[in-house]
């Protein structure tokens, strides 16, 4: 059975590993990488996250052997779970390619969980703009102007993503890092992201329409619940997996994370027009 494997360097100097296994496993490798720069990293970097993505027909309920308190995910394409030793193990159910493409995501994003449990990282929705080592996250719902903001920053600052974000929690530091944006797959506009770019994370704001541009600050309360809602809001699964102590507890270290996040990095809410230079504001804060 052929195997292969993706690799992403993480902050704090260690590794995500991703292992392939079977020929609708390996066709999903084909399509993230056509998002996703691939990396050849040392064998001597530790290794914080691992997934195995394999297949196998769909049982009535779960898996043989898996138990209900284990469970990420269960739907006809897919089962997912987090084994006892912490890795994230995929089950495809479906060989299609247009069936496994709702699934990309997921396979990705899902290898941070148990990350997660530990408070050290989150997917959150934003876009990820950088300029000299350091990186500012602009948030908001769908329709909220992240990919324009993204689109119209000059140099030098750069837009490394438009959609969604990893942020992790080095010894107190946090970090980001950019993940692709997986609707280009429908667009046709494919942009891969080199995840493995890393920068010091300086700065997380809400946009907000506007005739003007200028940052405003909120309340502490409010600023946990902006960097919680964009966990919630792109891991749309959380609403499907209170069922599960796995999933309240995930829930629990999101919360938790975001609490820690506000006390170091600064969160606020950035008033933006369609055709100002809202990142002159940015730069005054950095």
């Amino acid at each position: 059975m052929e195997v292969r494997i993706l690799e992403v360097r993480l902050a704090g100097g260690t590794k995500a590993v991703w292992r392939f296994s079977g020929e609708a496993a390996c066709c999903c490798l084909e399509l993230i990488e056509k998002v996703v720069i691939p990396e050849m990293l040392p064998d001597m970097l530790p290794v914080a996250a691992q997934v195995s993505v394999g297949c196998a027909p769909r049982t009535p309920e779960f898996p043989a052997g898996w138990r209900r308190e284990e469970l990420i995910h269960l739907s006809p394409e897919a089962s997912v779970r987090r084994r006892p030793d912490g890795v994230v193990e995929f089950l495809l159910h479906r060989t299609g390619s247009d069936e496994l493409l709702p699934l990309l995501p997921r396979i990705v994003w899902y290898g941070f969980l148990p990350q997660l449990l530990k408070r050290e990282a989150v997917v959150a929705h934003g876009a990820l703009l950088a300029r000299d080592g350091s990186g500012i996250v602009v948030c908001g719902p769908s329709g909220a102007g992240k990919s324009t903001c993204a689109r119209r920053i000059p140099p030098p600052w750069r837009a490394l993503c438009d959609d969604a974000v990893l942020i992790s929690n080095v010894g107190g530091a946090y970090f980001a890092q950019p993940l692709p944006t997986w609707s280009q797959f429908v667009s046709g506009e494919l942009h891969p992201v080199r995840i493995g770019e890393t920068v010091r994370l300086s700065g997380i704001y809400r946009l907000c329409h506007s005739d003007r541009e200028r940052v405003n600050g909120l309340p502490p309360a409010e600023q946990v619940q902006i960097l919680y809602r964009q966990i919630y809001d792109l891991n749309h699964m959380w609403r499907a997996g209170r069922r599960n102590s796995f999933w309240r507890s995930l829930n629990e270290a999101a919360v938790d994370f975001a609490f820690g996040a506000v006390r170091k990095v600064p969160v606020g809410e950035l008033e933006c027009s369609l055709t100002g230079e809202f990142w002159k504001e940015l730069e005054v804060l950095s």
